[in-house]
């Protein structure tokens, strides 16, 4: 992977939940800032990738990190990419391709 094809700041950010006298409260923070690709799929994209996630909306590529799953998610800007999958190329721990979900 090229530096140059990573040029979007990201933030990973997890989940927590907090519980308040019965009330649950989803909350999502920062773990680590990344320069990331982001390149928005078409239908048939999804289809030759043989993904079978019909909302994926967009493609995120990433230098390794193994903490990355699909619990977490990428914050663009203002824009939540919600994380589908995570394929780790050639098992070599070298670069993740996620497939995502932007939601508002």
């Amino acid at each position: 992977m090229q530096a140059g094809q990573l040029r979007h700041r990201v933030e990973v950010q997890a989940s927590s939940e907090a519980n308040s006298r019965g009330n649950t409260t989803k909350t999502w923070t920062t773990e680590v800032t990344i320069w990331a690709g982001i390149e928005p799929l078409s239908g048939r994209e999804l289809i030759e990738a043989q993904e079978v996630v019909a909302d994926a909306t967009h493609r995120v590529k990433i230098r390794y990190l193994a903490d990355v799953t699909p619990k977490k998610r990428f914050l663009f800007g203002t824009r939540e990419l919600y994380i589908e999958s995570v394929q780790n190329i050639d098992e070599r721990n070298r670069e993740l391709v996620l497939t995502c979900v932007e939601r508002s």
